[in-house]
């Protein structure tokens, strides 16, 4: 698991107030939580492989299991894995022959459970999200979804946060990858990732409700088309029963909300002007206002650390759509991250921020830096252009496949002024990678 892709700030109305724990942040936060959340850092149960397998989806069930009815869950991914295999059609399309409902299925006869597979159109985003807030909000349960559309890729939501003052619209989701370990000393963006080039993320994860919607939470597409559950919404959560009357009262109360907005509170007034300073000098005041630091899982990782270099990224969303905002590094030891941050440019809101598991190696080189190293690339008659610290999922690079792991873009001319490509310079390593030119619109004119 590793560094991760999040965050704007979207949301769902719910109804009444069920379950739910008051934020000192702001008194009209409530997180929804599951019957056993996790406490210090047993609560990530990772893969033991991750690419074209199922280990990722084992091991989100076996948190879900454990988060649920706090199951004794050691050991299990083996059997579970062999149990689900056992029941799959032969032809399934599914990573290690281990299908979405079949091992829901394994689920319950291992743990005696109540674990129910639910599908959703394309068109009906919000409500397969909304079943997941209402699992915990009515159920205390914990939801296993697939993320980034990947069937080798799967999540396991226990807290989502709401506020009352917006009819308890969502305010971010908590969140642990299923995916494997990243073995110490890793640097961040050297981790392993899925079928799709996204990493998987070790340590604990939060989103917004916007960046899970546009980033994380994405029909299932890396199965055979002829598969049931392709192009589908997956989530699977744990309701106490599931008669027919329960799970028609469900379906009534999920498909009945509607969704809205609402980002975290912003550190700077609609007057003033973010910069990196400000989001270096400010960051913990972005954190203490959404709250962070009532979890005490998030808090111990930051509470040592001291904010490094704040940077302005310029970058994109997976639509296209412009996407800028400011990175800052949270420093635990000389050369490592315990966190890193992510805030929004017009007024500084949290928009991401991740904890590793354990801290990670972070260079976090200058632009000077980066060309030099971009430079040692170039033939005799070339010269670069461009050097902004940008983030593009379109660049489908295998490194850089997260807004937390930015880079900077050269562009190569030749002596004509011919665009011949490009080269990235990955801000936490520095290491300098050749890249096909972007399209058009997304090329960086600047020059030095």
């Amino acid at each position: 698991m590793r560094i991760h892709e999040l965050f704007c700030a979207a949301s769902l109305l719910v109804g009444t107030l069920f379950f739910s724990g008051a934020s000192r942040a702001n008194p009209n936060y409530f997180e929804y939580k599951t019957n056993y959340p996790p406490v210090g850092n047993n609560g990530e149960i990772n893969g033991s492989l991750g690419a074209g397998t199922a280990r990722s989806f084992v091991a989100s069930g076996l948190m879900g299991a454990k988060f649920f009815g706090n199951a004794n869950v050691a050991g299990q991914e083996g059997a579970l894995l062999n149990a689900c295999k056992s029941i799959t059609p032969a032809n399934s399309t599914w990573p290690e022959r281990c299908s979405f409902g079949q091992f829901q299925t394994v689920l319950n006869d291992t743990f005696g459970q109540n674990w129910f597979a639910k599908s959703y159109s394309p068109s009906q985003q919000s409500i397969a999200i909304n079943a997941q807030l209402n699992a915990l909000r009515i159920y205390q349960s914990p939801s296993l979804v697939p993320i980034y559309g990947q069937a080798d890729h799967w999540a396991t939501v226990y807290e989502m946060r709401v506020d009352l003052n917006m009819g308890e619209a969502l305010v971010y989701v908590k969140f642990y990858d299923g995916g494997p370990e990243v073995l110490p000393g890793t640097p961040a963006g050297e981790q392993e990732s899925d079928g799709g080039w996204n990493y998987y993320e070790d340590g604990v994860g939060q989103a917004s409700g916007a960046t899970w919607k546009t980033t994380f939470y994405k029909v299932l597409t890396s199965v055979g088309t002829s598969d049931p559950y392709y192009n589908k919404y997956l989530v699977a959560y744990d309701p106490p029963s599931k008669s027919p009357q329960l799970l028609a009262m469900d379906t009534e109360r999920i498909q009945s909300m509607s969704t809205t907005l609402v980002p975290f509170p912003g550190i700077v007034a609609a007057t003033e002007r973010m910069d990196a300073g400000l989001a270096e000098a400010r960051v913990w005041d972005a954190i203490f206002l959404a709250g962070i630091d009532d979890d005490p899982l998030f808090w111990s990782a930051l509470e040592k650390g001291t904010a490094g270099e704040a940077r302005e990224i310029h970058g994109y969303k997976p639509s296209g759509e412009v996407w800028d905002y400011f990175l800052v590094p949270i420093l635990i030891n000389d050369g490592e991250v315990s966190a890193m941050v992510q805030l929004a440019k017009s007024d500084g809101a949290l928009e991401q921020i991740w904890i590793p598991s354990k801290p990670l190696p972070f260079l976090g080189i200058s632009r000077q830096e980066a060309f030099a190293r971009a430079a040692e690339m170039l033939l005799p008659d070339e010269t670069l252009a461009g050097g902004e610290l940008t983030w593009d999922p379109a660049l489908n690079d295998a490194h850089c496949r997260s807004p937390l792991l930015p880079y900077y873009q050269f562009d190569i001319h030749g002596k004509e002024g011919e665009l011949r490509g490009g080269v990235i310079v990955a801000l936490d390593d520095g290491v300098a990678r050749g890249v096909k030119a972007l399209t058009p619109q997304r090329e960086i004119s600047a020059g030095w």
